[in-house]
């Protein structure tokens, strides 16, 4: 443990222009605050003050080393009508509880047996797709990657309500971000309303799932069946609420990182043709004229490098935050007070140029082995870690791999002139308009 570092930040009078700063440009915002005060910022919009931290040592002891003293806390907690009391929102002991639960449902190798089917819905997703036309790739991608979820997790076509659900989470997060949250629920803004009606959509499709599967005779082996035949805390059947908030983490969560993980792939792809062209020379000599198969992973390794690149630049999961339980003492020597507010900002700690030199630059030979080898491991956080980590990463990064290998191989995809792309971090980090490509057989 080192001397405690000195804690520099804000001051009280500073605060009301850095935050409307922040409220029109939320992620440069935090970047210049660690580039100015170092990797502790100090924000004092309560009291104690909250903290921004990237030191990966710390961040490592916040995230794993003592995570029992640190709950959950930020947007995610305030949409209970959305994902409820889901794996990502839940405290403990339920959170290990349910973590136990799901856990079997998305063991390694299973994930990997899904390899056939991911494949299987990028054809299905992209089988219209001819040269010169122009694609909703935002679009694209949302659906492909809840069909792929709801194939593996619920086999079920969810290709009938895909759209309604798309759109009821955005809705929802729009909502939980916004200034209106601090407002009662049923304070009748725009916003809430929306959320209202998005959350009630929400509902109706996933007591569908529940019913429809529970009134059946057909046996499956699928994250729905285990859990319909587990048992709560208490050793009762899980109450169909639980269920319910499960299965919505899930659909939300397990199509959404990816999705946007992969849009803004194809984005940085279009801006630097020379990563595509090596992506490109990759693909044609593993695969030659075939789809992909899981036997190929091993050796997609710059398709994989460029998907985690792209997940540097813009990690899915751009925001985590914690609430401190007790007193507590970082390995930075940095002193934390019980009731601080702790956050970890992945989109700023992935542009630390310490850990990543000329941070800005699309470069994915930062996760060549020689590159990676001597980075501090928790200077990199797309999925989180620790208890938290995404429960689906084995799952996340199959898909993105072989989402990217089997649409490269055979399209390029150019940026439709005159759009405007830039980043919307609601609780996930989207593309704020739909990215419009056009089609061009490779």
């Amino acid at each position: 443990m080192t001397d405690a570092p000195d804690i520099r930040g804000l001051r009280w009078w500073q605060l009301p222009l850095e935050l409307l700063r922040r409220e029109s440009d939320p992620l440069a915002t935090p970047v210049r605050w660690h580039a100015l005060y170092g990797d502790v910022v100090r924000l004092p919009i309560r009291w104690p003050a909250t903290l921004q931290i990237a030191n990966p040592e710390d961040i490592r002891h916040v995230l794993v080393t003592n995570n029992h003293n640190y709950r959950k806390t930020g947007w995610l907690v305030r949409g209970k009508h959305f994902i409820g009391q889901g794996i990502l929102t839940s405290d403990e002991p339920l959170h290990t509880h349910q973590r136990s639960v799901m856990q079997p449902s998305f063991h390694r190798q299973k994930m990997l047996a899904f390899s056939d089917l991911v494949v299987d819905c990028v054809g299905e997703c992209t089988s219209s797709w001819t040269p010169g036309s122009v694609v909703n790739v935002s679009r694209t991608m949302a659906r492909l990657t809840l069909a792929t979820v709801g194939k593996a997790f619920f086999h079920n076509d969810l290709a009938h309500v895909a759209d309604d659900l798309i759109d009821a989470f955005v809705a929802c997060q729009r909502y939980m971000i916004g200034w209106t949250t601090f407002l009662p629920e049923r304070f009748p803004t725009p916003s809430s309303l929306r959320y209202r009606s998005a959350a009630k959509r929400i509902d109706e499709i996933v007591y569908d799932l529940i019913d429809t599967r529970a009134n059946s005779s057909q046996p499956h082996d699928d994250l729905l069946s285990n859990l319909l035949s587990a048992r709560g805390m208490d050793g009762a059947p899980m109450e169909k609420q639980l269920i319910r908030d499960e299965i919505v983490t899930i659909l939300w969560a397990g199509h959404e990182t990816t999705y946007n993980a992969l849009e803004w792939t194809w984005y940085l792809l279009s801006q630097h043709p020379e990563v595509e062209d090596r992506l490109a020379d990759e693909l044609q000599r593993v695969l030659q004229d075939r789809l992909p198969t899981v036997d190929d992973l091993p050796n997609l390794k710059y398709t994989e490098m460029v998907f985690a690149e792209a997940m540097r630049l813009y990690p899915p999961a751009w925001a985590l935050s914690r609430w401190a339980l007790e007193d507590d003492q970082l390995e930075s020597g940095l002193k934390i007070r019980k009731n601080t507010q702790v956050v970890i900002l992945p989109y700023a700690l992935h542009r630390n140029p310490k850990y990543f030199p000329d941070p800005d630059r699309f470069d994915p030979e930062r996760f060549s082995p020689e590159n990676r080898a001597g980075r501090p491991t928790f200077a990199y956080l797309p999925f989180s870690a620790g208890v938290r980590v995404c429960i689906g990463e084995h799952f996340a990064r199959m898909e993105g791999i072989l989402t990217l290998a089997t649409i490269a191989r055979k399209f390029r995809l150019h940026l439709v002139p005159g759009q405007q792309i830039v980043p919307e971090p609601l609780l996930t980090l989207r593309i704020k308009h739909d990215l419009m490509m056009r089609v061009e057989d490779r």
